[in-house]
């Protein structure tokens, strides 16, 4: 057992040194090896294997494979663990601890490595004096959860092993460059440890690249036969053949360990690490220049055809590329999937994952697994139940979408992201499917995208188990698919592929809506203007794609007449460019109105595709009257009055059609800097427009312009104590009328003094 280590007064503190190296270069033999020679020199030694193989303690433990501590978490409760049962007594006495992991091609070893560690020293195994640890760590794998060894908490001291294979050195290399990332301690490498292969030119391979890192040579280690016999006993070669040669080598490692001193430097030495074309040459002897010609000449030369009028392979009829010469294939000439912030790396507002559950959520006869942690599931359910909350209470809007009854979450903890969430999602789906779901959607968070978790595997798996149910994955990642946009984007591309492109049950005058944004407070109640506007002239809506619909209905989409687009901006853009490419519908190429002249024009088209056109007269006809008698009586306190419009909006000739119809003066059109990069988008001519319109030059031309009336995206605190502010709404509404709350507002906000009369005290006032 290992209680008889646990002494909690440490009078010095052990020496921790991690020992890296390519996978099967021998790393874990000959840190057992050394683990025993030290032992015998009567220190307390401690090893942690840092490998998912988990053999590293084997030869200290008689070939006897221990509990790995990821195994151990899986099965015990944390309130019930315990050192002793993790921490195994070896040869010499060494304490052994093997992490282990996940089985091969599911979840993450790396964190699996971070997790081990973190039980560790929880349970105090920090606070048992031990001379020596070792960890013997896994080197050819570069993600943070393999590089926790190097972290100066954990390990001060460094042995790189290696033979003269290239990949070997190659990987000893890179191990120097993760060393110099952790740049905490200048000088942490205590060398090489040679693991000979007996290759040709083996020894001055390792000589040449020790002297290009400047470092030394700790040991050469045959190959011998003395470590396989020493194996099957389960046994190292210090303990089996305690007089070899190769067990003097060993105690020679030991020697060379019991002189370093990270604390006062001795013996350590700086990562000094070659850059690829350096270790080429170094290892391989192969010139710099070599090389270089070598890969330009690969890069550069075109495929040459077999006869004179061949017609170009596949490999030749793509871009060649030619240094200097643009690729005729060049992606980036093309659209593509992402959103504006995703191409411009623009700052994320929100989460891919959001996204795609967003849109998902809107189909009524579907289920959504949300495969990640319960806190994101429960983000998402925040989202979507406070946008309905609003949605009633300002617009007296219930309905009995609950989002809980259609949704699931995999309920991710840490043992799944180092094991693998595979087995919970396959529950889910299970569970979905026993309660009589038939179509079921995947949505994936970040740690089963960053772990690796197969979904469409599983899908696969499922729905042959359960014919006539159909499972979509949505791998979206959480956020490292994009933002909120971006999730929203790929999910309405996956679900647009179910359109029957047939339109087999043609609805005559019926119209599809495309891209509404269903978070949006308002959004049932624009819906509702729009209906009846299409009402009034005889047009239904055949499918809204997609808010509040189900399977059959985006399946019939094409059984409609149009398209409608909701809005105008890059991701509804984006939509109708989705739905376009599964759609024979055309679109009209106007997204809905807001205001008179707008829903007029609007209103128009359609009515001209439908062959409506007298109906569309009569309505706009009717409703221009209400309008200007409206307008009439709101411009008494309108008419001379100067606005400036700061805003991040490129579509807002609503504002700019009833500051025109109030008589009112446009002195500045500020745009905000947005990612879209769009020019303003309006039917008007001769606008003072400045763009990149930041707070220091509005707050400057409010003083020069002298507004009577600024209009924000939101408020901006402190940019002028003695103007008159009013805010430019998400969603200015639907409609012939949908303005003119507007202007009902600016109305009175005219009617109020530029600020309060407390701010006159002490003023001498005319």
């Amino acid at each position: 057992m290992f209680r008889h280590y646990c002494s909690y007064s440490k009078e010095a503190a052990a020496i921790k040194i991690a020992v890296y190296g390519k996978g099967g270069i021998g790393k874990s033999t000959i840190s057992a090896n050394i683990s025993a020679a030290l032992s015998l020199n009567g220190n307390r030694i401690l090893q942690v294997g840092c490998d998912p193989k988990h053999d590293s303690t084997r030869l200290l433990l008689g070939g006897r494979v221990p509990e790995t501590v990821l195994d151990y978490i899986r099965e015990v409760a944390p309130e019930q663990r315990s050192l002793d049962d993790i921490v195994f007594c070896g040869f010499g006495n060494v304490a052994c601890v093997e992490a282990g992991g996940p089985e091969p091609g599911v979840g993450c070893a790396g964190r699996g490595i971070i997790t081990t560690f973190g039980l560790l020293e929880s349970l105090g195994l920090g606070r048992i004096d031990f001379d020596y640890e070792i960890y013997d760590v896994l080197g050819d794998v570069v993600c943070g959860g393999f590089a926790v060894p190097i972290r100066k908490e954990y390990a001060e001291t460094i042995y790189l092993v290696t033979s003269g294979e290239f990949m070997a050195i190659y990987a000893a290399n890179n191990i120097l460059r993760g060393i110099k990332n952790f740049g905490d301690s200048p000088e942490r490498v205590a060398g090489i440890i040679y693991n000979s292969r007996n290759l040709k030119d083996e020894d001055e391979r390792i000589r040449a690249f020790a002297e290009a890192v400047k470092l030394p040579v700790v040991a050469r280690i045959p190959r011998s036969d003395l470590f396989a016999s020493a194996e099957k006993e389960g046994k190292t070669v210090i303990e089996a053949y305690p007089d070899s040669q190769e067990a003097e080598i060993f105690r020679e490692i030991a020697a060379n360990i019991s002189g370093i001193r990270p604390a006062g430097g001795g013996r350590l030495h700086g990562a000094l690490p070659l850059d690829d074309e350096t270790l080429e040459a170094v290892v391989l002897g192969v010139r710099k220049k070599d090389i270089h010609k070598k890969r330009t000449h690969q890069k550069s030369e075109p495929a040459k055809a077999t006869t004179q009028n061949a017609s170009p392979t596949p490999s030749s009829a793509h871009c060649p590329f030619r240094p200097g010469e643009k690729c005729s294939t060049d992606v980036s000439d093309k659209k593509t999937d992402a959103s504006v912030n995703s191409r411009t790396k623009y700052p994320l507002h929100g989460c891919a994952f959001a996204g795609a559950a967003c849109v998902t959520a809107q189909i009524m006869d579907a289920y959504t697994i949300l495969h990640g942690p319960k806190s994101c599931a429960h983000m998402m359910w925040g989202i979507i139940e406070n946008s309905l909350l609003r949605m009633n209470r300002l617009y007296d809007f219930s309905t009995d979408f609950d989002i809980t009854k259609r949704t699931g979450t995999t309920n991710m903890d840490d043992e799944d992201f180092i094991f693998g969430g595979e087995a919970k999602l396959r529950a889910e789906i299970g569970k979905a499917i026993d309660n009589g779901w038939k179509h079921i959607f995947i949505i994936t968070a970040c740690p089963p995208g960053i772990i690796g978790d197969d979904t469409s595997l599983v899908a696969e798996e499922m729905m042959k188990q359960h014919p006539g149910t159909t499972i979509e994955p949505i791998p979206v990642d959480g956020n490292i698919d994009g933002d909120f946009s971006q999730g929203y984007i790929r999910t309405f591309g996956i679900i647009a592929r179910y359109i029957d492109r047939s339109g087999g049950g043609r609805k005559e005058n019926s119209v599809n809506i495309i891209g509404e944004k269903s978070l949006a407070t308002n959004e049932e109640y624009d819906f509702g203007s729009i209906k009846d506007l299409l009402d009034a002239i005889g047009i239904s809506v055949n499918t809204r794609f997609i808010t509040r619909t189900d399977i059959a209905s985006i399946r019939n989409l094409d059984n409609a007449c149009m398209n409608l687009p909701a809005h105008g901006d890059f991701t509804s853009a984006m939509i109708s460019e989705i739905v376009a490419g599964n759609s024979s519908l055309p679109f009209l190429n106007m997204p809905f109105p807001t205001g008179f002249g707008e829903t007029s024009a609007w209103l128009t088209k359609i009515a001209e595709f439908f062959g409506k056109t007298k109906k569309a007269e009569e309505l706009i006809e009717s409703e221009e009257k209400i309008y200007r008698k409206k307008i009439s009586g709101l411009k008494v306190s309108t008419k001379g009055k100067k606005l400036l419009v700061s805003t991040y909006s490129r579509n807002i000739d609503w504002i700019i059609e009833l500051a025109c119809d109030l008589g009112m003066e446009i002195v500045r059109i500020g745009l905000m800097h947005s990612p879209e990069k769009e020019p303003l988008r309006t039917r008007y001519e001769d606008l003072p427009v400045r763009d990149d319109y930041d707070p220091e030059i509005r707050r400057e031309e409010i003083g020069l312009l002298s507004p009577d009336l600024v209009l924000l995206d939101r408020p901006a605190p402190g940019q002028g104590e003695y103007v008159r502010y009013d805010t430019i709404p998400y969603s200015a509404g639907f409609g012939f009328q949908a303005g003119l709350f507007w202007a009902e507002r600016w109305s009175r906000v005219m009617k109020l003094p530029p600020a309060e009369e407390w701010r006159y005290d002490g003023e001498d006032v005319c």
